[in-house]
């Protein structure tokens, strides 16, 4: 069907409203096929269908590069931050990206919330909360143990325990942290 089978002289609509309106009718009504073709049994998809098809299909695209570009995007901030930053002191420099993590995991969360996503969000604050307290014990450790830090250290080398062997684990850390710490004062 071409265009100007769709164009109507303006006289013809003014002077017989009936005879135009068949006219359009007859125009805009999709030529019959004979045969019995899978084309010939395919339901019409209008235009409009066909187009709102396509706009859905490229926004979903569209959104799914654009959260992989955020992404990405929000991973080199993260990785310059962590870069950009140095200290004296290892066990500040550690801390530091600890609560860094913490912080982007809290906005991460945040983010999920305002999408209307609590399980995420949920998933999210949880992880945090568990290199919290691991921290916390990690710290707990340091500063009850004659060793310190280094009995951290040395923990965190052997680091496959469960809680009757957790406390046998950091004794002897705290012994091998002693002895290292001896052995150098005797040099």
């Amino acid at each position: 069907m071409s265009d100007s089978d769709l164009d109507l002289d303006d006289r013809e609509l003014t002077k017989s409203p009936d005879k135009s309106i068949a006219a359009l009718r007859s125009a805009a009504e999709p030529t019959k096929r004979n045969g019995n073709s899978e084309q010939d049994r395919a339901p019409e998809v209008s235009n409009a269908d066909l187009f709102s098809l396509m706009t859905t299909y490229f926004n979903n695209k569209l959104s799914g590069i654009e959260k992989n570009f955020s992404d990405t995007t929000e991973t080199l901030v993260k990785r310059a931050k962590k870069a950009e930053n140095t200290f004296k002191f290892k066990g500040n420099q550690l801390q530091f990206e600890l609560n860094s993590d913490i912080q982007d995991s809290i906005s991460t969360a945040i983010g999920y919330i305002e999408k209307n996503r609590p399980k995420k969000a949920v998933r999210v604050l949880e992880d945090s909360s568990v290199q919290l307290k691991k921290r916390n014990k990690l710290i707990r450790i340091a500063d009850k143990s004659e060793g310190g830090w280094r009995t951290v250290n040395e923990y965190l080398s052997d680091e496959v325990a469960s809680d009757s062997e957790d406390e046998k684990r950091i004794r002897a850390a705290d012994n091998r942290a002693v002895k290292k710490d001896q052995s150098r004062e005797n040099r």
